[in-house]
């Protein structure tokens, strides 16, 4: 088994040998792809392995296999696109198998980073020969992957099932990926915020909403900057001109992803963020009618999210009420509603319904009941008064990173100080620069006898007094010989520890 990674190097080798033209071609395909995924996935490290090289060769063959099959990607099987089929599949499973087993501290990230790499975020139309549309399909697939086997817990903790690394994936390498959320493709951008939500609820922790006080899970500066980001991006995501009805649902599942992922403070954090949306509707500038009840409802729909998270039955009672209300007149959007949609365009779900919002969700009323009923006080804030002013704060951009002391941020590490630095060059004719302490410390030809006769005097040993004369006979023949080396030296020449015999 130690032997396995030379085994996946001669598999791909042979992979990218193979020939349209050669005889049942995408049946050798299809079997060395087989044996890919079987030892990539199995549960054998492979001591030795390029993870980086091997993901390149593996997406390599994928976007080759993307062209023999008509340059889309195969979901479904059949008897017509078999092998296309199994092969797509096996290439994307073999990919994340390479996150099954962790080799060295950042590969997760390094993994991740390329595949992000690969989505290519306001790219041309075409890529290697594919649409950017199908290209950024197979490498979001790929990614969910990825995503997958980095999230699975070990059933058991012992030894042989902890990994010796931490095996999860900064969420900061996903933020230059967050610009697929605002793509021209409505695919695009739900396909990559499944895999966001996906992965989001998968690392959550559990009943992480039910402690008397809240749980500070947003506490590492990349997991903060992933949230701001996903904030604006939302934003932005909900006024894009084509909006459709699955981009309604793909926003609702990633906020309550991010409400499970970062409990009280991203329930704090978002509020203005939903009060802002809120207000796109208010001022009926969002577009169709249509539009505008589809947005309002967003704002209850998350508020019975966080209000069933955190068990405040007083908020539920609310946001339920306002909702019975709104569709007993028409003013509540069917996206939120059915479960079945026979188009995907937003303004054709309710052609008839002229109907806009005249009610909405009184921000006071529910600041008041989550500061009031919900666990999101703090010990020190047993009336909720600082929690209440966290929670009104208005919605600004350009301001939302200097809150971010607000919510017990423990920043990551600066690693900086531990990498390797280049030191002052000798030649450059400087001295070194020594601080104060390491200079008493050091030890000259001056001050050696003092220190070797403090040496002996702590550790008050007789047997040592011999060596007292001796070290004194040997700093008087050390005095005497650097004398006689600095005695041969000129000022206008220049200095040498060598000093020839003879003058030329």
């Amino acid at each position: 088994p130690q032997y396995s990674y030379l085994l996946v190097s001669e598999i791909i080798q042979q992979l990218e040998s193979t020939q349209p033209e050669d005889s049942n071609y995408l049946e050798k395909r299809a079997s060395l792809v087989s044996a890919l995924k079987a030892i990539l996935n199995s549960n054998v490290s492979l001591i030795g392995i390029s993870v980086l090289e091997v993901l390149n060769a593996l997406f390599t063959q994928l976007i080759q296999s993307l062209h023999d099959s008509g340059k889309s990607l195969v979901d479904t099987h059949s008897e017509e696109n078999g092998f296309h089929y199994f092969i797509h599949q096996g290439l994307v499973h073999s990919i994340g198998g390479l996150a099954s087993q962790t080799y060295y501290v950042n590969q997760l990230n390094d993994i991740t980073s390329s595949l992000v790499s690969k989505l290519r975020v306001n790219s041309t139309d075409m890529v290697d020969g594919l649409s950017i549309k199908e290209y950024r399909r197979a490498a979001i697939r790929c990614l969910h992957c990825v995503a997958a086997n980095s999230a699975k817990k070990p059933e058991k903790e012992d030894a042989d099932t902890t990994p010796v690394y931490n095996h999860s994936i900064g969420l900061d390498t996903l933020i230059p990926a967050a610009g697929l959320l605002l793509d021209t493709a409505s695919e695009t951008r739900t396909e990559f915020a499944s895999m966001l939500t996906y992965y989001l609820e998968e690392t959550s922790e559990d009943e992480i909403g039910l402690n008397p006080y809240p749980k500070h899970t947003l506490s590492q500066q990349g997991d903060l900057n992933l949230a701001n980001t996903l904030h604006l991006t939302l934003l932005n995501w909900i006024q894009l001109p084509n909006l459709e009805i699955s981009d309604l649902l793909s926003i609702k599942k990633l906020l309550q992803a991010m409400t499970h992922r970062f409990g009280a403070d991203e329930t704090i954090r978002a509020v203005p963020l939903i009060f802002e949306i809120q207000s796109l509707a208010q001022q009926e500038t969002i577009g169709s009618p249509c539009r505008q009840r589809a947005i309002a409802a967003l704002v209850v729909e998350w508020l019975l999210i966080v209000a069933d998270f955190y068990r405040v039955n007083s908020l539920i009672d609310y946001a339920q009420e306002l909702k019975k209300e709104r569709q007993g007149t028409g003013e509540y959007s069917a996206v939120f509603v059915q479960e079945d949609f026979n188009t995907t365009e937003l303004e054709a779900l309710e052609p008839d319904n002229q109907n806009t919002v005249h009610r909405f969700v009184e921000r006071a009323t529910v600041v008041e009941m989550l500061s009031k009923d919900g666990p999101l006080r703090d010990q020190d804030d047993p009336e909720g008064t600082e929690l209440g002013n966290k929670l009104n704060t208005e919605w600004d951009a350009s301001t939302m990173d200097e809150h971010n002391s607000t919510f017990r941020i423990r920043t990551s590490r600066n690693l900086s100080d531990l990498k390797a630095k280049l030191v002052t060059s000798w030649s450059s004719g400087k001295e070194p620069i020594v601080c104060e302490p390491e200079k008493k410390q050091t030890i000259n030809v001056e001050n050696l006898k003092e220190a070797l006769v403090g040496q002996m005097e702590v550790s008050g040993l007789d047997v040592m007094n011999p060596l007292s004369k001796k070290s004194d006979d040997t700093f008087k023949d050390m005095s005497s010989l650097l004398q006689s080396i600095s005695s041969g030296n000129n000022d206008s020449s220049p200095s040498t520890l060598f000093n020839p015999p003879y003058k030329p």
